[in-house]
């Protein structure tokens, strides 16, 4: 897989980023590139996770802007992240994200369509939330070259309720001609937290993911990535 680059941003949680690499390491093994954003410039815990597994990363601190005020982003990292990417392909994950069987058809898939740009599983919200679909950067594989040709696409908020994070790229791909992917994502990962990892229930999200480790104990990511 030396067309793919896997992406994702951290934000102080070594526990659950360690527990999402491992199962990525189980379904696929090998060496992988990667591009990891750690955000967070107060704990340290993550980057010290990362130094022992000799995994490379981005300090979000040092590199992106603070942004309004709330600091550097998650949307801001991944952008960071895809248009710093140097191979033809992304699978953007969030930390929580736990792999359960390998993603290599997705990838054939985009390989064998010049037409298809994004793939993932398509996100539709209720009406009243006035939001268009979209698939959700938790779990997205990217075409990096189309991304980064039109300046344009972000994962950014653009300020209108319409647009979250994912829409404003769902919406131009249409428009600029090419096509997304569809898939079921419940036999490729599990989505454990949803967000929670980030800053909710800290307490809770520990006590999950020290069960989950208890069962990757015996997987060495230790220099698959690089």
């Amino acid at each position: 897989m030396d067309d793919i680059t896997l992406i994702t941003c951290s934000y102080n949680t070594p526990l659950v980023t360690e527990c999402m690499l491992k199962t990525f390491i189980k379904c696929h093994g090998g060496k992988h590139r990667i591009t990891i954003v750690e955000n967070s410039d107060r704990d340290d815990k993550t980057k010290k996770m990362l130094r022992g597994y000799n995994i490379p990363y981005i300090d979000g601190a040092k590199v992106l802007k603070p942004e309004d005020g709330f600091g550097w982003s998650h949307h801001q990292g991944l952008d960071w992240a895809v248009k710093n990417n140097k191979t033809r392909y992304c699978l953007i994950v969030d930390t929580d994200i736990l792999f359960v069987n390998p993603i290599l058809h997705l990838l054939d898939i985009i390989k064998a369509d010049d037409s298809i740009v994004a793939l993932g599983p398509l996100q539709i919200f209720p009406a009243k939330f006035n939001l268009l679909p979209r698939i959700h950067p938790c779990f997205m594989l990217l075409d990096t070259k189309f991304f980064n040709r039109y300046s344009d696409l972000t994962f950014s908020y653009t300020g209108n309720a319409k647009y979250d994070v994912g829409s404003y790229l769902y919406k131009r791909v249409y428009e600029l001609g090419k096509r997304t992917y569809h898939i079921e994502h419940n036999k490729l990962y599990n989505h454990l937290m949803e967000g929670t990892s980030w800053a909710v229930d800290k307490k809770r999200v520990n006590k999950v993911y020290k069960k989950i480790s208890k069962t990757l104990r015996d997987i060495d990511i230790k220099n698959c990535f690089y």
